[in-house]
């Protein structure tokens, strides 16, 4: 697993033997960001279940400004400082949330123009995690969120807040892009 772009190209990352541990394979995380381009760019991105932190540090390497990591696993925090420690990431771009995703959100003040998620596949809060970041307006009114979750696990737009702008099958996963509504 490497950064495929920008500042930090080519740096490897790493991740463990641990299978709860599940970053994104670089195919996919590609395939995100050719699909983002420039809309990283100055942004202000929140990683949930952030894990070792590929999703947030391919961000942060193609222009984020900033990154807050939420993730509760020991092992995976353990191996998300070790990834900012080795790629010489300032402190002032990031801050480490040790905590559950759904408490973060439910106790959180700030709001962010990029949304990254790769909740665990057998995540079951996922529609309540959404709902809970659109109604304390976590996301920006032109932000955009970006699910990655098991196509058995689906999500919906069921109320006027938020949309599915664009919704994207590789293998037995989902990438979900979502905005406000109208």
């Amino acid at each position: 697993m490497q950064i495929l772009a920008g500042k930090y190209k080519g740096k490897r990352l790493l991740a463990g033997k641990d299978l709860s541990i599940r970053p994104l394979t670089n195919r996919l995380k590609e395939s995100i960001f050719n699909i983002l381009q420039d809309l990283v760019l100055d942004r202000h991105t929140l990683d949930l279940f952030c894990g070792s932190g590929s999703f947030g540090l391919e961000a942060l390497s193609r222009g984020a400004v900033r990154i807050d990591f939420v993730e509760q696993s020991n092992a995976a925090i353990r191996y998300l400082k070790t990834n900012l420690f080795n790629l010489k990431i300032n402190s002032d771009n990031y801050a480490i949330h040790h905590m559950d995703a759904v408490r973060f959100c439910r106790v959180s003040r700030k709001s962010y123009d990029l949304i990254l998620m790769d909740p665990p596949f057998k995540f079951q809060a996922l529609q309540e995690l959404i709902e809970i970041i659109f109604n304390r307006k976590m996301l920006e009114q032109n932000g955009l969120m970006i699910i990655h979750h098991e196509i058995i696990n689906p999500i919906s737009a069921p109320s006027a807040a938020y949309k599915i702008t664009d919704q994207r099958r590789y293998g037995r996963s989902l990438v979900s892009f979502v905005t406000h509504g109208e």
